[in-house]
């Protein structure tokens, strides 16, 4: 039976060994407490030192960054959401171009500090409208967590409701068109996950800005969840 507490201690007591000059088999400590592969060790380890941060959890009525630089500042684990802002807001990577023809349709411009994964001139960009998900997640660097652990619990959840939902990259695509955009980006003391997912039908706008990509864009039809059960969900796992 797997003990996720007792096997990280035995983890503990493992590089304690490594760094007195020995050479222990770190299978000998993770065995005994349920754990002969790693990457699922890694795994529950990451999901419990999450679930035991003590998280401040603040609806945002507008995306305020100052939020986001005194929790950096305090070292404070925060779950911070938006969903009902009244504005639309753009998302952009390090160095990106076109911030005035953003702003000149009415975007307000979000700088988190992330870099996008292609060159092309609108990666990295993400588009957000009143109603949809916002999420931002501030976690202490000393936990190894990975955006892909996110994503993959979100999509786990979408293919529970039976949609057709896959991971692409830092995306996730529902019926082939990318319902959600993710970054991550360094403050500090902590590391921060960024996160959209789309419940709003504004898809001739965001191909207007975009352009014919190869991930064509979509949303979540709220028949089927709603931004603030899917916050109650993501936050549920959490704790």
């Amino acid at each position: 039976m797997k003990n996720i507490e007792k096997a990280i201690e035995a983890e503990q007591e493992y590089i304690q060994l490594n760094l007195q000059g020995e050479q222990p088999n770190i299978h000998d400590y993770l065995d005994q407490w349920g754990y002969s592969d790693l990457e699922e060790f890694h795994n529950d380890k990451i999901e419990y030192q999450l679930k035991n941060l003590d998280w401040t959890v603040i609806e945002q009525p507008r995306i305020d960054l100052s939020l986001v630089t005194w929790n950096v500042r305090d070292k404070v684990p925060s779950y911070m959401y938006a969903i009902n802002t009244g504005e639309k807001y753009a998302f952009i990577k390090n160095g990106y171009e076109n911030e005035n023809e953003l702003v000149d349709k009415g975007f307000t411009i979000v700088k988190f500090g992330y870099n996008a994964t292609n060159e092309t001139a609108t990666s990295g960009l993400i588009l957000s409208f009143d109603g949809d998900f916002r999420l931002y997640l501030l976690i202490p660097k000393h936990i190894d967590v990975s955006i892909n652990l996110f994503l993959k619990k979100l999509n786990e959840y979408f293919i529970q409701l039976g949609l057709d939902s896959v991971v692409d990259g830092n995306d996730i695509l529902i019926d082939g068109r990318k319902v959600c955009g993710s970054a991550t980006f360094e403050a500090g003391d902590m590391t921060g996950f960024v996160c959209q997912v789309t419940f709003t039908d504004h898809i001739d706008e965001i191909k207007e800005i975009c352009g014919e990509r190869n991930k064509m864009p979509g949303f979540i039809p709220q028949n089927i969840l709603t931004a603030y059960q899917l916050k109650d969900k993501f936050l549920e796992w959490l704790q």
